[in-house]
């Protein structure tokens, strides 16, 4: 995972001499990017995704088959500069509304990150898998100078919680969902397949891409 050594160098550089919040957000994309290049659908992470009601999150995870009018199916990612508290932004009432309207956040200060998902039942924000490349900031400035020694421990651990993370899909409103469905039904037809692509709208985390879940005979809901 070169892109990971490359992210570090590019934090390293930047620092002191930038905006710490959004100099890192091109080397984030970056390095998401290239984790959602590896799965099926493709996900692809926009900076600064137009606002559909609840601000503008930082990037968004999309997939590369969901309807263009639609929220990131797979999430938005909220950054904040490396000096913060990653549980206090996590806990935070932004993050809350991003998750209220978009389903789920993967929440960083760019060497930490926590997925935030939504219970299904509370609508509450819900503290899920967590992965740290070091203990604190200072920890991590120190290793950093040492970017391809920190890389190579972390490489295989990262790229596959990115992963688990960009494989889930949010947990959609009824309203929302049903609408993902009825424009995949009128796609399906287009196809000639005449099953709906519920499995992969359902919020579970199906990992198959829409054509594929049209041959689905087993649904999720």
């Amino acid at each position: 995972m070169a892109v990971l050594e490359t992210y570090l160098n590019t934090l390293a550089s930047l620092r002191n001499a930038t905006v710490p919040e959004t100099s890192y957000y091109a080397a984030l994309q970056t390095l998401l990017n290239d984790v959602g290049a590896g799965l099926r659908p493709r996900v692809q992470a926009v900076i600064h995704p137009k606002d559909s009601g609840a601000g503008i999150p930082d990037l968004g995870l999309f997939d590369e088959n969901q309807p263009p009018d639609q929220k990131p199916a797979r999430g938005i990612i909220e950054a904040k500069p490396v000096s913060d508290d990653l549980m206090q932004i996590a806990q935070g009432e932004q993050v809350a509304r991003y998750v209220a309207h978009y389903g789920q956040a993967l929440v960083t200060n760019y060497y930490q990150f926590v997925l935030v998902t939504r219970d299904a039942q509370t609508g509450l924000p819900v503290m899920e898998e967590r992965y740290d490349l070091a203990a604190s900031a200072n920890i991590f400035w120190e290793a950093v100078k040492q970017p391809r020694t920190l890389a190579q421990q972390h490489e295989i651990a990262l790229r596959e919680y990115l992963m688990r993370v960009m494989r889930r899909c949010c947990a959609w409103s009824p309203a929302t969902k049903q609408k993902a469905i009825s424009v995949w039904q009128r796609q399906c037809r287009a196809w000639g397949h005449t099953k709906a692509a519920r499995c992969w709208l359902s919020g579970w985390g199906c990992r198959n891409t829409p054509s594929t879940c049209c041959d689905e005979t087993r649904t999720r809901n």
